[in-house]
């Protein structure tokens, strides 16, 4: 964390468990802060091997001088995006990657030498919590790696989602259902621009 506009930093990992593997932090209009962790290799004692961490979400409500993990499904996960609603911050939006092969996460060399790949079960999709990151719910397919969650400023319940799978979706009811953008056939799209009209 830097207070002084990036001149000097602290750690500020008060509350984070062994995997810091930081991929995204979001601060919401009600100043809470939501850090998203990768699912990463353990590669303990400096060596590979087939064991990983679960990715992980946390949240602080104190400028991040502690930080409060949030359980969101069970398994491993491996969270990437997230969004607010920014007429109802408590409305929040996650992206998740779905089954990886171990192989993905660890490295092939790895599993080669190790007996072999095997298939890690990780909810995909997007989750919604309406309680600030109390509770969450599945709202898209599972099966889908969502890359981020975009909410529209300027449109009331608009949504879109970036994947992974060579589409890109919108929402017009917060997320209740979801259509897959025409023309748009990108395999690897990370996250919509939103642009005032």
């Amino acid at each position: 964390k830097s207070t002084d506009d990036g001149k000097t930093w602290q750690v500020k990992n008060n509350g984070i468990e062994e995997n810091t593997c930081a991929f995204e932090l979001t601060i919401t209009g009600r100043g809470v802060l939501f850090l998203t962790v990768s699912a990463s290799p353990e590669h303990k004692e400096g060596k590979k091997g087939k064991s990983f961490y679960s990715g992980a979400v946390y949240r602080s409500s104190d400028g991040a001088e502690t930080w409060t993990k949030l359980h969101v499904a069970n398994g491993p996960l491996f969270p990437n995006g997230i969004d607010y609603d920014r007429q109802n911050p408590y409305r929040l939006y996650l992206g998740f990657w779905a089954d990886l092969e171990l192989s993905d996460l660890v490295g092939g060399d790895v599993v080669r030498e190790n007996g072999g790949n095997e298939q890690i079960n990780i909810p995909g999709g997007i989750f919604l919590s309406e309680d600030g990151g109390t509770t969450w719910t599945s709202i898209f397919d599972e099966n889908q790696y969502v890359y981020d969650v975009t909410v529209d400023p300027f449109h009331r319940g608009r949504v879109y989602c970036n994947t992974f799978n060579q589409a890109a979706f919108r929402s017009d009811d917060y997320g209740e259902t979801w259509k897959k953008i025409k023309g748009y056939d990108f395999h690897w799209g990370h996250r919509m621009i939103i642009a005032q009209n």
